[in-house]
Formats: structure tokens, C-alpha cells, sequence
């Protein structure tokens, strides 16, 4: 049984990958292992899909994603422009991040068989060990829980002072009112208020 987790850049795929590491799955971060992989791009990069026997969507709560993703190089931009074809380099900044939130998703429910957020990991995990064949034990869960969900952002330097700043609900609407609607319905949708 091989697993893929997609979703987008941002959302915790780092975080899930180390969770399920340390629950026993070998599982890689943007590279296939044994038990499959969490990778962000795998949703458009041909042959991930059907490399793998099931498809898992993972979410973040849209601001957090929106305002962290300010950060990101050139070639993921470009990667995403490249393969969605509503988001546009000439885009400003915050039009292009609402964008891949809101349209990255959408393919993302397109071919997963469960959408789950990534807040919800500790009651997710059982669910995914049980899918994977992995005996669901107490202890192995409470240890797999105990990496810590902001691991990545201090070594990789995405919270540090000046990197971004985050973005509100005004902001977003500032910008583009009907798709910071729309990107507000499809979070209420995947459970955040």
C-alpha cells in the first residue's frame, strides 16, 4: 500500500511527513519511499498519481498558507503558473498566493479520497496507520505527535522577523473581494469558522 498526501506548499507537508516517520511509515517529503510520499507538487507532476493506491488532500487554515507563501523562490512560482493556468507571474504578490490557495485545492479534492487538516493530525493519525496496515498502538501515536508542528518553520527561517507578514481576511478582500469569498466558503467548507 503506497500513500501520496498532497496539498499546498506551506500546508504542514514537512510536519505530516515527520509525523508519520515517527509513527513507523516510511515515508518521504517530496521523495517516494517504501509507504509513499507527501509532496505539494505531486498533484500536477504526471505519473505521482497512479504511482500511488490512495490519495489523501491535506489543508491548512488559509491565511497561515496565504501569508507564509509571500516567501517562496521563483521556480515554485513558476512550476505553479506553469501547471494552473489562472495564476499569473504579472499577478500581484497576494492576487497570486489567494489564488494558489483557492485553485491548488480544488485539484488537490479532485483526486484525493479524503481531505483531513492538518490541526486535526492527532485524530487523523489512527485513521491513517489503520489504511497503511499499521497497528494503531497508544504510544506510537502519543510519541508521533510529539514533533513539534512548527519544526520547519525555524530551520528553514519562514517565521523570522521581516520574511512576511500576516495576511487578514481585509487585506485578501482589498485585493479581489469575490475571490477572497470564495476562498472564505471553500475554508468554512474544510471546517475552519
Amino acid at each position: 500500500m503506497r500513500l501520496l498526501i498532497v496539498g499546498c506548499g506551506r500546508s504542514g507537508t514537512r510536519y505530516t511527513t515527520k509525523v508519520l516517520q515517527r509513527a513507523g511509515l516510511d515515508i518521504g517529503h517530496e521523495k517516494p519511499r517504501q509507504h509513499g510520499m507527501v509532496h505539494w507538487k505531486s498533484v500536477v507532476v504526471q505519473g505521482h498519481l497512479d504511482a500511488h493506491d490512495v490519495v489523501w488532500h491535506q489543508v491548512r487554515e488559509p491565511l497561515g498558507v496565504i501569508s507564509s507563501f509571500h516567501t517562496v523562490g521563483e521556480s515554485s512560482w513558476q512550476f505553479i503558473c506553469k501547471h494552473e493556468q489562472r495564476i499569473g507571474m504579472d499577478d500581484p504578490l497576494l492576487l497570486r498566493c489567494m489564488k494558489y490557495w483557492h485553485y491548488w485545492n480544488q485539484r488537490c479534492e479532485e483526486v484525493a479520497a479524503v481531505t483531513f487538516r492538518v490541526e486535526n493530525m492527532a485524530a487523523i493519525l489512527p485513521n491513517i496507520l489503520r489504511r497503511m496496515n499499521i497497528r494503531v498502538d497508544g504510544r506510537v501515536t502519543e510519541d508521533a505527535m510529539r514533533v513539534p508542528d512548527n519544526d520547519h518553520t525555524r530551520k528553514r527561517g519562514h517565521r523570522r522577523s521581516g520574511m512576511y507578514s500576516p495576511i487578514t481576511w481585509a487585506d485578501m478582500e482589498s485585493v479581489e473581494t469575490a475571490l477572497a469569498s470564495s476562498i472564505r466558503t471553500q475554508a468554512k467548507m474544510y471546517g475552519y469558522a
